[in-house]
């Protein structure tokens, strides 16, 4: 028989493949609305999220339950992942481009974690 060593709780996030990374957020989002699927998102939102916004058409400080009917709704049409500028325990920062009224427009974002999944998440959108 081997030794087990117990190191305590490991977090989603400290798992190499487990890691909520920036990519795999965006991905999610991205199919989240691309194709109208708010199960693609709402998994890795944690119960406290909150979303702190610029988009005029997103409820101001919307949370959890605001969600499934931002994605079903938004007016956006088109996501996609960018790029990522730091992928880390605590934060995650980066990249991604929405197509808005027909106009492509860059998005900076970070979203703060909690157990591995979002709980806070700010963005701007870079001017026309």
């Amino acid at each position: 028989m081997g030794l087990r060593v117990s190191y305590g709780a490991v977090s989603a996030t400290s798992v190499g493949n487990l890691m909520l990374t920036w990519e795999k957020l965006m991905n999610a989002w991205a199919t989240a609305i691309n194709e109208r699927k708010p199960d693609a998102l709402l998994p890795l939102l944690a119960d406290d999220f909150h979303w702190v916004t610029s988009f005029r058409h997103a409820p101001i400080g919307a949370r959890l339950e605001d969600m499934e009917s931002f994605i079903l709704t938004a007016p956006l049409e088109a996501f996609e992942y960018e790029s990522t500028i730091h992928n880390g325990e605590d934060t995650i920062i980066g990249t991604h481009l929405i197509t808005w009224d027909g106009v492509p427009q860059k998005v900076m974002a970070a979203a703060i974690l909690k157990d591995g999944k979002v709980r806070k998440y700010h963005h701007m959108i870079k001017p026309a």
